[in-house]
């Protein structure tokens, strides 16, 4: 599946650069050229999330981008935003301040732009990965307290019948039996309470 970059801003031309560049590299791409736009098309892709990166324009004639990159990173898990600006007194130390992950400033140069485009995808791919794999560990416990659950159950109530017969039968036979064989069966009892013990101990860790 091809990854998806959204291009806004407010210059066409801008736009229609961006889009031949990044079609040219085989990537997908939707423009925006009003933060209404913008919005409205984050608004649908981050709740799929099939949008790979915002390219966007910090100055737009209806919003600011920079309140546009703070409602993104509020709503996705890390959807890349990379800032273009024309204007001079913008440093990228100050961009990247501003909440973009990179920052490129006007006239765009297709090397530069096709680079951090690259490197921004990259991050995106690792990040994704390493939520997946968090949400398969995530799996993997539940199933794990699942079956941890079924085995106190499935444990627990035989084990406490024994323990009840055992501490019944204790009196009763304990002057019947040799010292040898009274030594047996306390044995017998301590050991079904120690796992009694373990099991309780299991069945709060599943809880957890």
């Amino acid at each position: 599946m091809k990854e998806k970059i959204l291009i806004v801003d407010d210059e066409k031309d801008v736009c229609e650069l961006l889009k031949n560049w990044l079609s040219e590299a085989n990537y997908e791409t939707e423009s925006a050229n009003t933060g209404k736009e913008a919005t409205a098309i984050l608004t649908k892709h981050l709740y799929d999330d099939t949008l790979d990166l915002v390219i966007l324009d910090i100055n737009l004639p209806d919003a600011y981008g920079t309140d546009i990159c703070d409602d993104i990173k509020k709503n996705s898990r890390f959807l890349p935003v990379i800032f273009i600006t024309g204007i001079s007194s913008i440093s990228k130390t100050r961009g990247i301040d501003m909440g973009g992950d990179e920052f490129i400033r006007k006239p765009l140069d297709q090397d530069d732009v096709m680079a951090t485009v690259k490197s921004m995808l990259r991050i995106r791919k690792l990040q994704k990965e390493l939520n997946q794999k968090n949400e398969d560990i995530k799996a993997a416990r539940e199933k794990i307290r699942k079956l941890s659950r079924t085995i106190v159950h499935d444990i627990r109530s035989p084990l406490t019948t024994s323990i009840g017969y055992l501490q019944l039968l204790e009196p009763e036979v304990e002057e019947k039996l040799s010292a040898k064989d009274t030594g047996f069966l306390k044995s017998a009892l301590q050991s079904c309470q120690d796992i009694a013990n373990i099991i309780s101990k299991l069945d709060v860790g599943t809880r957890e």
